[in-house]
């Protein structure tokens, strides 16, 4: 077995090079305005085939069969006119347009004229159907295929990533920027619909007067680059809306986590201020782009109307084409003018929806480069010591430990004490193997703790911070979350070691629903909770980060006595200030600006720096 990196010949660790300058500066994934649509376009067609795969050719080739129905649909108006008893001539008889007077019959029969018409119709909405339901699956695959692909990437990225990332950007990218590129997606799908059609009536037109179609081009290309600026418009709008919407998400997202310290200060009116803004400037530009697209589309129909009836005028004073060609003519017309206009709306609309992608793509990448290797897992057990040798870290320049060392013996227990900001929180973190060390290693039984061990190491940690989440859920479902296949005589255990007794006593016992993050429970009863379902995977080591530094002196003395009675059955590490806590470990060290500066004795009653 090859030797891990940070190990060297003589078992002894080393420095882990570029890992020891990490950043934890606040990321956002606003992405920066871009009016060309073409490349995110692409890049979101390739997003679409990667996620539904052979469900985005299928709807296409849907999309064609209703729009060559569509257009059988209107060459059948030609054998009809003359099975009504118009003139039978004006309209090319031979290739593919004279499918529909075959079928009609030659001279056409009233009854063939009319079921062709029927069955083009029926197999044209037939076939829109079944195209709509493959393009719903579509745009659910691109949804599920995004947000899976999210959820991996932030499940695997390393810590240092994640806690230098914005939660509420997470949770925001996550939801609406997802559903956004959906919205996306869709406009996608209709956009080719709408191509497919206006291709297939172009060339029924073109079929039936050159002249007649190249003018009516003309006039389209003119109204696409006339509305061009628009476009753009939108796109720097839909950008714009993204960025409110993300700084929305931030607000209700801080004003809901620090509700408590808000009402405390009397702070209620400026976050309420704060949210009413930006609430209004989201449906501000909201209601811009709908306003834009709803203007859009009143342009492009009474210009459409406008430019048919001009073409017809001019198709039949000028040109002098016969009635059943003018009948095609203005059938096809009439069929192109809503298929142009979804085209320009939805080309509208996907500018907005755009930068929506480009924040999904912009968090999916920065969260893959952060990926932590796959290595091999190896077990690692722990049955004689954990030591902390000569370790530092840094976060990018700032020092934040430095030649850290001390061990916790298996059964035996060891407090850090230290002002805020000395480095205690890293060390947990580098004991979880959540983040390397710069120089020097965490050894488990004198194996290095590495990526390879981390896992397997973290199975035997049982945690306890100073807010340890809860779930809204009831009681049993929080404590089965860290042993899902334990029974409720090991969950009465865990409560038992934990002195949360309380829980016989709650409404529904163990099926008493908590509140969000435990709000139905006392801090002492939230705390207790906490550390039985940390003892109920049987930890080899438990880690109490200021596990009673919220507490007042009646919960702090129940769960100091709770600890106490684990003393010597399980290996604990404590990070506190809490004098109290300090009498029943075996060893206190005392951490200051990230160097550990003295070792003081268990009766201690003032902590250093705290």
């Amino acid at each position: 077995m090859s030797r891990p990196d940070h190990e060297d010949a003589s078992g002894h660790c080393v420095g882990q090079g570029p890992l020891a300058f990490v950043s934890l500066d606040v990321r956002d994934f606003t992405p920066s305005v871009n009016t060309n649509t073409l490349r995110p376009t692409v890049a979101l067609v390739w997003t679409m085939i990667r996620a539904a795969g052979w469900r985005v050719p299928a709807a296409l080739g849907l999309m064609m069969l209703a729009a060559a129905t569509g257009g059988l649909m209107v060459l059948a108006l030609a054998p009809l006119s003359t099975a009504l008893g118009g003139p039978a001539t004006g309209l090319p008889t031979g290739g593919w347009l004279g499918l529909a007077s075959w079928l009609a019959g030659s001279p056409p029969v009233l009854w063939r004229a009319l079921a062709t018409f029927v069955f083009a119709t029926s197999a044209q909405a037939s076939l829109i159907w079944l195209e709509r339901t493959m393009s719903a699956r579509v745009i659910q695959d691109v949804v599920v295929g995004l947000r899976t692909r999210l959820a991996d990437h932030l499940f695997r990225a390393d810590w240092v990533w994640f806690s230098g990332t914005r939660r509420s950007d997470l949770v925001h990218t996550f939801v609406r920027d997802v559903d956004r590129t959906a919205q996306g997606a869709y406009d996608v799908l209709v956009l080719a619909a709408g191509v497919c059609g206006a291709v297939v009536y172009v060339l029924i037109a073109a079929s039936v007067s050159k002249m007649v179609t190249a003018v009516v081009l003309v006039e389209g290309v003119v109204a696409w680059v006339v509305l061009t600026r628009q476009r753009r418009a939108v796109a720097a709008l839909g950008e714009d809306l993204t960025t409110r919407e993300r700084e929305l998400s931030r607000s209700i997202s801080e004003s809901i986590d620090g509700m408590k310290v808000i009402r405390a200060y009397g702070r209620r009116d400026q976050h309420h201020r704060s949210i009413v803004d930006l609430t209004s400037a989201v449906g501000d530009r909201a209601a811009r782009l709908m306003a834009g697209h709803a203007g859009a589309k009143l342009a492009l129909d009474v210009s459409a109307v406008v430019l048919v009836s001009l073409t017809i005028w001019v198709a039949v004073s000028w040109i002098k084409l016969p009635p059943v060609s003018v009948l095609v003519l203005l059938a096809a017309f009439l069929r192109l003018a809503p298929q142009l206009s979804a085209i320009q709306l939805h080309t509208h609309a996907l500018s907005a929806e755009l930068p929506a992608f480009a924040a999904v793509r912009d968090l999916e990448k920065s969260a893959a480069a952060a990926i932590q290797p796959e290595v091999p897992a190896r077990p690692l057990p722990f049955s004689r010591e954990l030591r902390v040798e000569q370790v530092s870290f840094k976060y990018e320049s700032e020092l934040v430990l430095e030649d850290v060392s001390f061990t916790v013996p298996a059964g035996g227990s060891v407090a850090i004490v230290g002002a805020s900001g000395a480095g205690k929180s890293t060390i947990v973190d580098l004991v979880l193997g959540l983040v390397p060390p710069a120089t020097g290693c965490i050894l488990v039984d004198g194996v290095p703790l590495g990526p390879d061990g981390a896992a397997a190491w973290q199975q035997q940690v049982g945690v306890v911070l100073q807010d340890s989440p809860l779930f809204h859920d009831t009681v049993r479902a929080n404590l089965l979350w860290a042993k899902p296949d334990a029974a409720d005589t090991e969950l009465f255990a865990a409560l038992q070691d934990a002195a949360a007794t309380f829980v016989h006593q709650l409404p529904n016992g163990l099926d008493t629903v908590v509140g969000d993050n435990g709000a139905r429970l006392s801090g002492g009863e939230r705390q207790r909770v906490a550390l039985a379902r940390a003892l109920l995977r049987r930890p080899r080591l438990l880690i109490l980060d200021e596990a009673t530094s919220a507490l007042d002196a009646a919960n702090e003395e129940i769960v100091r006595t709770a600890i106490a009675r684990l003393r010597g059955r399980v290996a604990m590490l404590l990070i506190t200030h809490r004098s109290a806590v300090l009498r029943d470990v075996d060893t206190t060290l005392v951490l200051d600006r990230g160097r550990l500066v003295g070792q003081q004795a268990p009766a201690l009653e003032t902590v250093h720096g705290a």
